[in-house]
């Protein structure tokens, strides 16, 4: 699973609360995502109001010609 937290996260604690698998942890002063017990399932990114998780392997949008 390759969802990562943008370093612009607002720390609104939506992802942390959401996650099943209690996979998302405040390091520093941020929250990040361990991707041994991340299940891949979304949940964090839907409710995050800043749009600062996303999955990197999901498929990029073709350029508009």
């Amino acid at each position: 699973m390759a969802y990562v937290i943008d370093k612009h996260c607002s720390t609104c604690h939506y992802c942390f609360h959401e996650c099943p698998v209690h996979a998302i942890r405040f390091v520093g002063r941020e929250y990040a995502i361990d991707q041994e017990k991340c299940i891949g399932c979304g949940k964090c990114e839907k409710v995050c109001p800043a749009g600062v998780i996303v999955n990197t392997e999901a498929p990029k949008p073709a350029p508009h010609a």
